[in-house]
């Protein structure tokens, strides 16, 4: 039987689940700062962070600064870790014009009329249904799905503007809760594609927030990220593939290696076994300490034998497969933290 081709799993969860492809047709500042950049220590909490500091709010490396037309408040549920927060990327790239907020932290002194909370209700308006230039703070809740509809329900938002995204495709990395929000999108998207929409059906009059590929450079981060995240994947599926092929062309040659290995471990077996005998025989014929000294160095000389035999079965085995798996710690990062252990371009 032929075996079955090398797939690598990247959810144990959702083993049918593949890495979504990247965005299209994006125009973005060049990244070769991030692919360049390895760690460095953060000026205020003296953290190791690849690129920037969640905690701080503190790039650690150039980037391209994003114009917004309106102020955005990102409300995040005290569960969350901001590691995983794609909102912070956003409070970095467009620093001054967004908001980080635990729900008790959400400002009250704003008017209703002038904002909208970002959220797909059952009276949420489409995006073509709003005024233009009618926002001046647009609310998005971060957070898991079942946690977001208990934030959106608070009373700081019903006097607000549900809006809602009529068509998106996620990218992101992390699959969402299965049949729950199959097209749900990361906050980072929701943002790019509401601002990218506004701009479509003219809701935006300000030229610079009016022209294409105007908020792009949201998704900075997140490119790469999502191209390290394909990166490692391809690796592990080329190792494993490389693995498989190695197995499949010792096939023949794995015969006699095995046979080898069983005589060899017969005779290994058959002076154990003889050992053991002579040791049994003595303890017999032996008195109290005595007995107990060569009972004790026959186990130790077992011991000895049994780990001499278990490296010997290790060397063929690893003689017999090829290279070893991938290390772990090249897997995706994430996705508030973009540190890949090692680097990858593609």
């Amino acid at each position: 039987m032929e075996p079955a081709p090398a797939v690598v799993k990247l959810a144990v969860r959702r083993p049918d689940w593949e890495l979504p492809e990247l965005h299209a047709g994006l125009q973005l500042a060049p990244a070769d700062v991030l692919w360049d950049n390895k760690r460095s220590t953060c000026a205020k909490c003296g953290r190791s962070r690849a690129h920037y500091c969640y905690d701080c709010l503190e790039p650690l490396v150039p980037f391209p600064h994003v114009d917004l037309p309106f102020r955005v408040s990102i409300v995040t549920h005290h569960e969350e870790k901001a590691s995983k927060n794609t909102g912070v990327q956003v409070a970095i790239l467009a620093a001054g014009q967004v908001d980080l907020h635990s729900m008790l932290d959400v400002p009250r002194d704003v008017d209703p009329s002038r904002c909208a909370v970002l959220f797909p209700s059952d009276d949420a308006l489409e995006v073509s249904q709003l005024e233009p230039d009618s926002i001046d703070r647009l609310f998005i809740i971060d957070s898991r799905w079942k946690k977001a509809g208990e934030l959106v329900r608070s009373d700081v938002f019903r006097s607000m503007r549900a809006v809602k995204l009529r068509e998106t495709r996620s990218a992101f990395w992390r699959f969402h809760t299965k049949g729950v929000t199959d097209e749900g999108v990361c906050t980072i998207e929701a943002l790019y594609f509401f601002l990218n929409s506004l701009a479509k059906e003219g809701k935006l009059t300000a030229p610079r927030f009016a022209a294409p590929h105007a908020f792009d450079n949201l998704l900075w981060y997140f490119c790469y990220q999502h191209q390290v995240v394909a990166a490692a994947a391809q690796r592990r599926l080329e190792a494993a593939q490389q693995q498989q092929q190695q197995a499949e062309a010792g096939g023949s040659g794995g015969e006699g290696q095995g046979g080898g290995e069983g005589e060899a471990g017969q005779k290994k077996g058959g002076k154990r076994a003889k050992q053991q005998q002579q040791h049994k025989t003595k303890g017999q014929g032996g008195q109290g300490q005595q007995q107990s000294k060569e009972g004790d160095a026959g186990s130790r000389q077992q011991q000895e034998e049994e780990e001499e035999e278990r490296q010997e079965r290790q060397h063929v085995h690893t003689a017999a497969e090829g290279a070893p798996q991938e290390d772990p710690q090249e897997a995706a990062p994430p996705a508030g933290e973009d540190q890949p252990a090692k680097r990858a371009r593609v």
